[in-house]
């Protein structure tokens, strides 16, 4: 079967597609949780007070990252040429990622800030940058010439 090979512009645009479907799930489901915490559950005031601050950064992070995810993925398997297919790299990039996140998460708990924490958003996000490119590469590989 052979495709029509998609220019960057188009690739860009399925990105975006789908990293805006992955930014939406966490913010839906986290949502969705937070709305039946607060409506159905006694809290007092001061918890209240605190998870509702909370709120916007437990909906924000795994939002930002599910759809970093999401976008690399598609990128990746809408290449030029026909390669892995958009699950496929969803699978390949999300398990590398994973994978670095918990090697990054810290063995003890920590009472202070540790200087180095920055690693342990840097690092996954550049394993599914490595993972991405290596998918892009395959797929060049991979297909007939």
């Amino acid at each position: 079967m052979d495709h029509p090979p998609m220019n960057l512009q188009h690739r860009i645009r399925k990105s975006l597609q789908f990293a805006a479907i992955g930014l939406a799930i966490p913010a839906i489901v986290i949502g969705l949780i937070a709305f039946y915490h607060f409506a159905f559950h006694d809290i007092p005031p001061m918890d209240r007070e605190n998870d509702l601050a909370r709120l916007p950064a437990m909906i924000l992070i795994p939002s930002l990252g599910l759809a970093l995810i999401f976008g690399l993925s598609a990128f990746a398997s809408f290449s030029s040429k026909p390669g892995m297919s958009l699950i496929r790299s969803l699978i390949v990039i999300s398990g590398a990622t994973l994978m670095a996140v918990f090697a990054t998460q810290p063995r003890i708990g920590r009472k202070t800030v540790d200087p180095n924490a920055w690693l342990e958003t840097a690092i996954p996000i550049t394993v599914a940058l490595i993972a991405t490119l290596a998918i892009l590469i395959y797929n060049r590989r991979s297909a007939p010439h």
